[in-house]
């Protein structure tokens, strides 16, 4: 979950057991509830109001929304027990039990909240029967209707939002025109595979590969043609790795491969191999062009963190390309 929406669904648990609390007081301060009066009562309140102020300081220091329990049920259990000291009163404050429901679905998910629904349930039908209120059973059905098109509505929505989030995820990493892995993908990778080489020792390599002569491509050709060749040289690259190996374009003509740590040995060989893929590749789409690749391979070796290390990468990449295109111009 994002740090934001940690914190956002803190302050709503928060607002769950802070807002039932405030409308208690309200009512007992107001005198519109008479029998709420008593130590038991301030207790509740109290409580109440000290739930709230703890998922406040968990929203603010990102503890675990599984935490929230604490706060959902607490908060209702003090409710409950408010409400029964409320005695002829308590008709008038039951709907608070709509509150909790469909707060912690919305929060802890469908399945985490199923106890609080069961439990909204039967204490109100409990409260309302004990009460002898005329018409208690279509008022049951009533407030059960509504709770259950309430916690529906809100369980799609949270389920819309979170294919939204992850289609938005999916794009943050992905480059629309190749498929592959975006310079953020390369870079949280490398990030990844450094801090686990520090714990569990081992090397990373990545290899970082230039297409010669696209320059050529898109100014004798067109850039859809352009786009074509970069298509297919990132399939052709993904088509030569392992499936734990990740294909990347770093920007323009440029990509890169976060070799396996295993792999180690066999970084060469693999150049090798996707130079000859992507060259295969390229020389179906046109004609009189250097169709090959310019790959290098960087080792990690426990120097620097990931910034250092992409940057040296980056240094690796643009004296190869130096070198090639000097040796370009000197046979040309």
């Amino acid at each position: 979950m994002r740090r934001r929406d940690l914190h956002v669904g803190w302050y709503f648990v928060g607002a769950g057991a802070g807002v039932p609390a405030a409308l208690l007081a309200t009512v007992a301060v107001t005198g519109l509830a008479p029998d709420l009066r008593g130590v038991t009562f301030a207790v509740c309140i109290l409580g109440m109001l000290v739930l709230a102020a703890f998922s406040v300081v968990a929203g603010l220091r990102d503890l675990d929304l599984r935490w929230a329990h604490l706060t959902v049920g607490g908060s209702m259990a003090l409710m409950t027990l408010a409400i029964a000291q409320a005695e002829q009163s308590s008709q008038a404050l039951l709907e608070l039990y709509a509150i909790q429901p469909p707060l912690a679905i919305y929060i802890l998910g469908r399945r985490a909240a199923l106890p609080y629904l069961a439990a909204s349930f039967y204490l109100y039908a409990s409260f309302l029967l004990a009460s002898d209120f005329d018409g208690a059973p279509v008022r049951i059905a009533i407030f059960i209707g509504i709770i259950l098109v309430l916690s529906l509505m809100l369980a799609r929505g949270q389920r819309t939002v979170d294919e939204f989030y992850r289609a938005t995820a999916q794009l943050t990493v992905v480059d629309p025109l190749t498929g592959v892995g975006n310079l953020r993908a390369l870079r949280r990778r490398v990030e990844d595979e450094i801090d686990r080489c520090r714990v569990t020792g081992g090397d990373l390599s990545i290899l970082v590969i230039d297409l010669d002569g696209f320059k050529q491509v898109n100014d004798r050709y067109s850039h859809t043609i352009g786009d074509k060749v970069l298509i297919e040289s990132a399939r052709a690259i993904g088509s030569v790795v392992r499936a734990d190996e990740l294909v990347a374009r770093r920007g323009g003509d440029e990509f890169a491969v976060v070799c396996a740590r295993d792999n180690h040995t066999d970084v060469d060989a693999l150049a090798d191999r996707i130079s000859n893929a992507v060259r295969d590749a390229r020389s179906q789409l046109t004609d009189g062009i250097p169709t090959g690749a310019t790959v290098r391979a960087v080792h990690w070796n426990g120097i620097g963190d990931a910034e250092a290390f992409m940057r040296r990468s980056d240094n690796v990449l643009h004296d190869a390309k130096a070198e090639r295109d000097s040796a370009l111009t000197v046979n040309g």
